[in-house]
């Protein structure tokens, strides 16, 4: 058996993005549970806060699961009676679908942020 080296050290460069990209969330199609459209939302936990904070979710009165009552890793949340459970958990998957898309911006777009920036600091 030959001793192979555990990284690759060839010429070939990876090319890394230039920001870090967002991690990615998991939403559940909605199910109705003892008269509640529920979903489960698996993200970050800023994620998981913006979620808890919208007027049109709840968290369950029910739920035996640990996950369900933590604002950690993976929540059980409710869609508010009050509003349409289909019109609701399709706006909010676009929402975060589109939160967690990098947009790559035009140089010339990046060089007018950038003077922006340096106008703001010079004040």
């Amino acid at each position: 058996m030959t001793d192979m080296p555990l990284t690759d050290n060839s010429d070939k460069k990876k090319k890394l993005p230039k920001l870090p990209k967002p991690h990615p969330f998991h939403i559940t199609e909605p199910k109705q549970n003892k008269g509640l459209w529920c979903f489960w939302l698996t993200a970050e936990d800023d994620v998981l806060r913006f979620v808890y904070n919208l007027n049109c979710i709840l968290l369950p009165p029910f739920g035996s699961s640990s996950f369900g009552r933590k604002l950690n890793g993976r929540v059980l949340f409710a869609i508010n009676p009050r509003y349409d459970y289909e019109e609701t958990w399709l706006w909010l998957n676009e929402v975060l679908d589109s939160e967690a898309n990098l947009v790559e911006l035009d140089d010339s777009w990046e060089s007018a942020i950038r003077e922006a920036v340096i106008d703001e600091d010079k004040l």
